[in-house]
C-alpha cells in the first residue's frame, strides 16, 4: 500500500467525485445564511420565573401532600420546605 492510497482511499475519491465543488460552495452558503438571519421556527419564549407567592403556594401543596406519606423521603423533603420558606420569607422583597 502506497502513500497515496492511505492519504486518498478509493472510497473517499468516489464520494468527493459524485459532489461537485459548486454544491459544496452552495451547502456552505445556505449554512452561513441561515446562522446570520437565525432560525426563525425556534424562536424562544420567555417565561417570567415564579413570584415569591406562586413558590411560597407551591412549597405548601408539597409539604400538604408529604404530610400524608409515611416515608423518610418525604420527612426530609419536608424539612427542605420549611427551610425554604423560611429563608423566602425573612429575605427583603427588594433583594429579589
Amino acid at each position: 500500500m502506497d502513500l497515496e492510497c492511505l492519504l486518498n482511499p478509493a472510497v473517499e475519491r468516489e464520494v468527493f467525485e459524485e459532489i461537485s465543488e459548486q454544491e459544496i460552495f452552495e451547502a456552505v452558503q445556505e449554512a452561513a445564511c441561515g446562522e446570520d438571519q437565525g432560525d426563525e421556527e425556534q424562536t424562544e419564549v420567555f417565561e417570567a420565573p415564579p413570584t415569591r407567592l406562586e413558590a411560597l403556594q407551591a412549597a405548601a401543596v408539597l409539604s400538604r401532600f408529604t404530610a400524608s406519606l409515611n416515608s423518610p423521603a418525604a420527612r426530609k423533603l419536608e424539612d427542605i420546605l420549611a427551610g425554604f420558606t423560611s429563608q423566602i420569607t425573612s429575605v427583603p422583597s427588594s433583594i429579589m
